[in-house]
């Protein structure tokens, strides 16, 4: 069967539309992706069937939307029209277009959309609104001379802690009052980052601006340098958290009638992950390695939680029937806040369920961790390789500074000693 191959034992299912195609598929990456498991090639085309089909409608689909849509761009090739030192007539003309799209048309034909007002003020040059994530791409690109892993930290907390913030960036959106509310959001939350890392999401928000008003993309004052981070002391956590022991995580399961927070529950138990880390996974985010599923975290809190960790047996299985459900997500029903976090809803179900069997603020979904982090040491796990499967910082200088990281047998070995009783 045509896009269908074998890799390490596991069917995949795998079509990569045409770029000019994307804008138009309601999918996320930039390719169709699908494991259907460690099953027989009949079996794997059974799976790839539908799945396939109903990939080929939607494709055949944004064909003809392509074909027939005004030559109004996506926001990255505009951004390259922006960026150039030199613009044709043509170039104008797409740009225009792009501006137009955003009009409502049929509704509210007179009053434009507030997305068309931002436009039209890029399009004039006016310097007095910009799409958060409109030149994120070129300013990626400008930092090229930095370490790779460098640009990706600061790119990823630009996307992910700071433009969740601001619908648009303005004036108004970057006063000083509004970016002091931002990092005072971080006080006493579950999960505080550390002063030095909340400096660095502040940092990289700062650095993107100023590259925004030394482009001449936003024409705003420097904003950023009245704003006060909260002390070490404010962000750290007024209650120690405390690990559950495999008698309590039972209960707990018991008492969850609610399949995909199960699940959740045991992820966090067999990899030690965050829970925003396990709800924002996707399935190009698995792969095997030594016929072993690896669970590669991209994005997290920080440098150090950006790892791979090797799936336990225990939820292998579980994790096989999920790559084969066609969802981007291995977690689908996350909730999308104004921070952009998937997690909320599935932290709020395991807070009502925790409290109702009488645990105390002590005791939280981060607990879980504890308890993976206390499972390792009492497994005689060396500090090293249990840090690099939790994502936690090394304080040496020849592990923090020079390592890069635990081999993966080492942690596959340190995965399977956790057991749990019950």
């Amino acid at each position: 069967m045509k896009y269908l191959s074998q890799r390490n034992g596991y069917y995949w299912l795998r079509i990569k539309p045409k770029k000019a195609l994307l804008p138009y598929l309601p999918i996320e990456t930039k390719e169709y992706l699908l494991s259907l498991g460690n099953v027989s090639l009949v079996e794997a085309e059974r799976k790839a069937h539908p799945v396939l089909t109903r990939w080929l409608e939607e494709i055949e689909l944004a064909k003809k939307l392509a074909a027939n849509s005004a030559p109004a761009g996506d926001d990255e090739h505009i951004s390259e029209v922006f960026s150039s030192a030199t613009t044709t007539e043509a170039m104008a003309d797409t740009v225009n277009a792009w501006r137009d799209s955003a009009f409502p048309g049929n509704q509210n034909p007179n009053k434009p959309s507030e997305e068309f007002l931002v436009r039209s003020e890029m399009t004039a040059g006016t310097g007095r609104a910009v799409l958060p994530l409109f030149h994120l791409a070129e300013y990626e690109h400008s930092l090229r001379h930095l370490k790779s892993k460098t640009v990706s930290q600061r790119v990823s907390r630009i996307k992910t802690q700071f433009l969740p913030q601001v619908t648009y960036l303005t004036a108004k959106s970057l006063r000083t009052v509004k970016l002091q509310q931002w990092v005072d959001s971080y006080i006493n939350i579950d999960e505080a980052p550390s002063y030095k890392t909340l400096k660095g999401y502040f940092q990289a928000a700062r650095d993107y601006i100023s590259w925004l008003r030394r482009k001449g993309y936003l024409n705003i004052e420097d904003t950023f340098d009245a704003v006060k981070l909260p002390t070490e002391r404010q962000l750290s956590p007024q209650i120690d958290r405390e690990s559950f022991s495999d008698s309590e995580l039972e209960r707990i399961l018991e008492a969850t009638k609610q399949k995909e927070l199960s699940v959740l529950i045991r992820f966090a138990m067999y990899t030690g992950c965050r829970i925003e880390e396990l709800v924002s996974l996707k399935l190009g985010d698995i792969h095997s390695k030594k016929e072993r599923y690896i669970i590669n975290i991209i994005e997290g809190k920080n440098e150090n939680s950006i790892r791979s960790i090797p799936v336990h047996k225990e939820i292998e299985p579980i994790l096989v029937e999920r790559l084969t459900t066609g969802e981007t997500y291995i977690f689908p029903h996350g909730s999308n806040n104004a921070n952009g976090t998937r997690s909320d809803a599935y932290s709020k179900r395991f807070g009502r369920i925790k409290t109702k069997l009488g645990f105390g603020k002590e005791k939280v979904f981060h607990s879980i961790r504890k308890t993976v982090a206390t499972k390792l040491e009492q497994a005689k796990v060396t500090e090293g390789i249990a840090a690099d499967i939790l994502g936690h910082n090394k304080e040496t200088m020849t592990y923090g500074l020079y390592s890069s990281g635990s081999a993966l047998e080492a942690k596959i070995d340190a995965i399977d000693l956790i057991h749990y009783e019950g």
